[in-house]
């Protein structure tokens, strides 16, 4: 089934995810393929990473396939600070103007309130947008 091999190449690639923040701080997690560094979104009190890829950019040989999983990583650290790019479809939407756009855009953001740290428990909400291959994505303020 689709949806369980998403589950699953999801749980993977985010196994270990590991928040070390406080108050104030940028939050850093680290991943099999690498290091992320978020930031703290002081107006909400929030943690945030933005445009984090869950697979391969779904592109050539890749388009309406199963997502795959990513193949390298990296060394260092790299920013999530800002959103991916939205779904090619029609990019003067009714969210208004117009968006960037990408088939680059399997990414997923994560926000949770600040003051937590590792191994403290949090409830999880998953929003998956919909859009039906016309509009949206993880960009949008709308979904944050």
């Amino acid at each position: 089934m689709l949806l369980n091999r998403y589950n699953r190449l999801i749980l993977r690639y985010f196994y270990g995810f590991f928040l070390q923040t406080a108050c104030g701080e940028a939050p850093k997690v680290d991943l099999i393929k690498g290091t992320y560094a978020g930031e703290h979104y002081a107006k909400l009190d929030q943690g945030i990473f933005r445009g984090l890829p869950y697979a391969q950019p779904p592109v050539e040989n890749l388009r309406l396939e199963i997502p795959h999983s990513l193949k390298t990583g990296w060394g260092g650290v790299k920013k999530a600070t800002r959103h991916s790019l939205s779904y090619v479809g029609d990019s003067s939407n009714a969210w208004g103007g117009d968006l960037d756009v990408s088939e680059d855009c399997l990414t997923l953001n994560f926000v949770w309130p600040s003051g937590f740290g590792p191994g403290d428990k949090l409830p999880v909400v998953i929003w998956i947008h919909g859009g039906g291959f016309r509009a949206g994505g993880s960009s949008l303020a709308s979904y944050n």
